[in-house]
């Protein structure tokens, strides 16, 4: 069953947790690394069973959450060597606030809300097709010079452009700077009233398309000076 993932893993986030003592468990995300756990991408991976990727029907995790979507998951992104030093591993944003709201008894099991809240550079973008396939991101640089950033990579990428055609709706896009060249991708949402709230659609690598010379890596860092928001993800 959908609502079987959060609890199937319970047991092993129990176990995780007495070496994370003072350490937060999120809907399969741990306080003391978040940024990094955030920039999960929901792609195949190259080995082992490749799960059909889609979203549960009913409410599981937070959008910011790999929980809240079926199939294969990845973290690219994740600094193992704690050493590391240099532009691509450094960190944009802040953890502000972070918190889940159980379903039942067990804090590490199913979850029927959560939110988290950062401050970071936060820039409105545009892109270049309705249905989000193949979507190009772009922005406007201080110079009001438009950038082509690439392409997301999307959560749930056909299911979302399934639907935004359904509905003939074109989604409105943000960029929130979280790590290096790496932003989390946007959408206005409705959650707490009076608090502007976001969900989760993807993942933008900007110079994974600087490589192939669509965009340059002095285009990208214009975003990180952009004006820093309280940014509330739900």
């Amino acid at each position: 069953m959908a609502a079987d993932k959060l609890p199937a893993l319970a047991g092993l986030a129990r176990a995780l947790q007495l070496a994370r003592a003072d350490d937060e468990y999120l809907a399969g995300l741990w306080r003391g690394s978040l940024l990094d756990d955030l920039l999960w991408t929901h792609r195949q991976v190259g080995f082992g069973r490749r799960a059909v990727p889609g979203r549960p029907q009913e409410y599981r995790a937070p959008s910011w959450s790999w929980a809240a979507v079926d199939g294969n998951v990845r973290w690219p992104y994740v600094t193992f060597d704690v050493n590391a030093t240099g532009d691509r591993y450094k960190y944009f944003a802040t953890v502000l606030h972070a918190k889940t709201v159980p379903k039942t008894d067990n804090p590490l099991g199913e979850v029927k809300g959560g939110q988290i809240v950062l401050r970071g550079p936060l820039k409105q973008a545009a892109h270049n097709r309705k249905t989000l396939v193949h979507m190009k991101i772009a922005a406007t640089t201080e110079d009001e010079r438009p950038v082509d950033l690439g392409l997301p990579i999307l959560d749930c990428e056909d299911q979302l452009a399934a639907e935004l055609e359904l509905n003939d709706t074109i989604p409105n896009v943000w960029l929130l700077r979280i790590k290096g060249p790496v932003f989390l991708v946007l959408t206005p949402a409705e959650g707490e009233p009076g608090v502007q709230s976001f969900r989760r659609l993807g993942v933008l690598d900007a110079p994974r398309w600087a490589k192939r010379g669509w965009v340059s890596f002095e285009d990208t860092e214009w975003l990180g000076r952009c004006e820093e928001q309280v940014v509330t993800i739900i």
